[in-house]
């Protein structure tokens, strides 16, 4: 048909404007309805409409945006307001850590807690808002392993495993995503030592350990749990070439246990269980560490306190946010803590015996539970004040109170 003739022009106006009204207006205003949330709607409960509420899926009457990014605080982990959530936020959230600040109460309990901690950790790397939780998961944030080829797939279960098999890949494939494998990796349950190595004798034979932690290691099915907990181990380190847990191999199976059965948790609750753990109180002698007593030449022994600060927990020197060691004027590595630092924290680690033990001195310590945590003896423990990393402890306080709060001043340095 040409178009040069004007009756030509007039149909094709006509089928035009036909074709916009008959099919593709409905169409408009269908995906117009669709989009728009019913009149009054407020998900959330707030007494804010959902057209107008800056979170909708957190009650914020107040409408708090510290930051001024349009989304409101309590659904927006980005506490530095450059629209994306990072590891600069998790340092701001560290500080603010058991206050009532409201810009870190990202779920607007009251309180910044570890189930802000959690939300904060789900938005990672993501934009601010609500939006940022449907993120987690999408194919923008987690590649369909489907495209990958089968190297691509080994590569990350090289990085995730203790070596993969051909049925290994092709079963990751199968899940879809990372994230699905993940998922499956937590939920299949903890290949454990200790139920093995009692099975095989008395705990004397360290072999026994030996043998159990190789077959979990390759024939284990949850393979990122036992390499978490294999990393973990070469922090939290432990040894038994001495006698005491040369002798003691259900007490280091325990242990090792212990740290798979938590590879998936939070670092604090880990760092608390590592503590107390009896294996680590006699390998690092915090086992019966006493309060000092100068008529007897008695002082706190330091071996736990400059461990848990120097391989533990926040190193030697400060660092930035990008890992990289700050420096004086002078050019010099800033240091962490001082020898006047370890010494008030060896305070801290005193008072604390084997569970069942009815005596504090004894020379064999093979007869006692090594994997029930210790407990506090409070007539050896130092109640004075002490001056930690970013907080003093005031006097008169338990060995209870004195190690949370020591270890919440470890765990909320921006090292860590």
């Amino acid at each position: 048909m040409s178009t040069d003739n004007p009756s030509n022009k007039m149909k094709i106006r006509k089928r035009c404007q036909c074709l916009f009204f008959k099919i593709y207006l409905p169409f408009l205003l269908f995906l117009a309805f669709i989009s728009i949330p019913a009149i009054g709607a407020d998900q959330d409960g707030d007494g804010i409409a959902d057209s107008e509420d800056n979170c909708t899926e957190v009650a914020n009457p107040l409408q708090r945006d510290s930051n001024g990014d349009s989304y409101g605080n309590l659904c927006d982990a980005d506490l530095d307001g450059n629209l994306i959530v990072n590891t600069a936020d998790f340092v701001l959230f560290r500080f603010r850590f058991h206050s009532d600040d409201p810009d870190a109460d990202l779920n607007g309990d009251g309180t910044v807690n570890l189930a802000d901690y959690s939300l904060l950790r789900n938005q990672f790397n993501q934009p601010p808002g609500p939006s940022a939780s449907s993120v987690i998961g999408n194919p923008t944030n987690a590649q369909n392993v489907q495209s990958l080829t089968d190297v691509q797939a080994a590569r990350f279960l090289t990085q995730s495993t203790f070596g993969p098999t051909l049925e290994d890949i092709q079963h990751l494939q199968s899940l879809g995503s990372f994230e699905t494998w993940i998922d499956e990796q937590i939920n299949i349950n903890p290949s454990v030592q200790l139920p093995y190595v009692k099975a095989k004798g008395n705990g004397s034979n360290r072999n026994h350990r030996h043998e159990i932690w190789w077959t979990n290691a390759i024939e284990g099915q949850d393979q990122l749990r036992q390499r978490v907990a294999f990393a973990l181990s070469e922090i939290f380190v432990i040894a038994d070439l001495d006698y005491n847990l040369g002798i003691s191999q259900y007490g280091m199976s325990h242990y090792f246990d212990m740290l798979s059965e938590n590879a998936f948790g939070n670092y604090r609750d880990l760092l608390e269980k590592v503590t107390l753990h009896p294996t680590m109180g006699i390998y690092l002698s915090m086992l019966r560490n006493e309060k000092a007593d100068p008529a007897r030449n008695v002082r706190p022994d330091e071996n736990y306190a400059r461990e848990v600060l120097q391989l533990f927990s926040i190193g030697l020197y400060k660092l930035g946010i990008d890992g990289s060691i700050k420096k004086d004027s002078a050019n010099n590595p800033i240091p962490t803590y001082s020898q006047e630092t370890v010494e008030q924290f060896a305070k801290v680690f005193t008072g604390w015996n084997f569970a069942d033990s009815n005596e504090w001195i004894s020379n064999d310590l093979s007869r006692y539970d090594k994997e029930t945590p210790m407990v506090p003896w409070e007539q050896f423990h130092d109640t004075g004040e002490k001056t930690l990393l970013n907080r003093v402890l005031p006097a008169e306080q338990s060995a209870k109170e004195d190690l949370k709060q020591a270890l919440d001043d470890i765990f909320l340095h921006p090292n860590v």
